[in-house]
């Protein structure tokens, strides 16, 4: 009987259907071309897509000619919300809070934007967006007046990076707000950065003007007049359109000073933009900006004004004997 159960069971082991039943599964289907680029990057690949949009977006606000201040917050709004959708979909995912930072601050968000770029640098202290997270942190710390916190966020960047020359002018900037007698380094620091060209560049241009704004605070005004001669000859008159382009550039961290830049070269063109020179120093002297730059917007539009009141009440020829 129990030879009978096992010749049975070997019987139904050699059967077609019981040995088709225990072949070797099927091998698994060929992995996809991005294989490895998933396994390195587990992320969704919508993050990375989304990642790769908002580089490009923040290369194009980074243009000097490439959009008009409408365009560009409208793209920053919508870079805005492609950055928080990212983080939605990897909440974990430390580029994503980066991006979400960016556009927060370009956005005028400054006390998110502060979190998530801090949040970075503590997760990322040497990660590819960390020298833009630092030039992003002093940028906010200028605007609200952490002069100090700002250059120390700044000085790093203004070494090595893609921002030095941004850096270098917000340091700069800051040194002026401040009115420390770190001036004149700023001012050094700048035109050490300056390769001595004019041209038609517009980062030499960017270089000088500041500096020409620098000097004219410092109270510096020959030094000033002539970097403003030079730049005027370069542009052909063009100078208010240089002002502008560098603050499309190199936008200041405080509105004012913007009104600073191009009251100053307004002023200079000469002519018939005197008027609208007069005005641009009045708007700065109402901006609550600091004392001593008041003051000196006040001494620019005094001698604007005499200046006018000459031409239209010439003195008198004395009259012949």
């Amino acid at each position: 009987m129990r030879a009978a159960l096992v010749a049975a069971v070997i019987a139904s082991a050699m059967s077609p259907a019981l040995a088709y039943r225990i072949q070797a599964p099927p091998p698994p289907p060929p992995r996809p071309r991005d294989f490895w680029a998933r396994a390195a990057d587990p992320r969704p690949a919508a993050v990375a897509d989304l990642h790769q949009s908002l580089s490009q977006a923040l290369q194009q606000l980074d243009e000097i000619y490439g959009v008009n201040e409408r365009q560009r917050m409208d793209l920053a709004q919508r870079g805005r919300r492609a950055a928080r959708h990212a983080l939605s979909l990897a909440p974990d995912d430390v580029d994503s809070g980066y991006f979400v930072g960016v556009f927060a601050e370009l956005t005028g968000h400054a006390a998110e934007a502060e979190r998530r770029l801090e949040e970075y640098l503590r997760r990322a202290p040497e990660g590819d967006h960390a020298s833009d997270a630092r030039y992003r942190l002093g940028v906010i710390a200028v605007r609200q007046g952490r002069y100090a916190a700002a250059v120390e966020r700044l000085r790093p960047v203004a070494q090595v990076g893609d921002r030095t020359l941004r850096a270098r002018v917000n340091i700069a900037l800051a040194f002026a707000l401040e009115g420390t007698g770190d001036v004149a380094a700023a001012i050094t620091s700048l035109k050490a950065t300056d390769d001595g060209g004019m041209g038609d560049d517009p980062t030499a241009m960017a270089i000088n003007l500041t500096l020409a704004v620098l000097y004219d605070r410092d109270d510096q005004r020959t030094a000033a007049f002539e970097v403003l001669t030079r730049l005027l000859a370069v542009s052909e008159g063009a100078l208010v359109g240089i002002a502008d382009n560098t603050i499309r550039a190199y936008p200041t961290p405080v509105l004012a000073d913007q009104i600073y830049y191009r009251a100053l070269a307004t002023e200079v063109s000469g002519g018939t933009s005197q008027a609208a020179a007069r005005d641009l120093w009045l708007t700065f002297e109402q901006s609550g900006s600091s004392a001593a730059a008041t003051a000196r917007a006040h001494e620019h539009r005094l001698a604007i004004e005499q200046a006018m009141a000459a031409v239209r009440h010439p003195p008198r020829r004395p009259r012949r004997p």
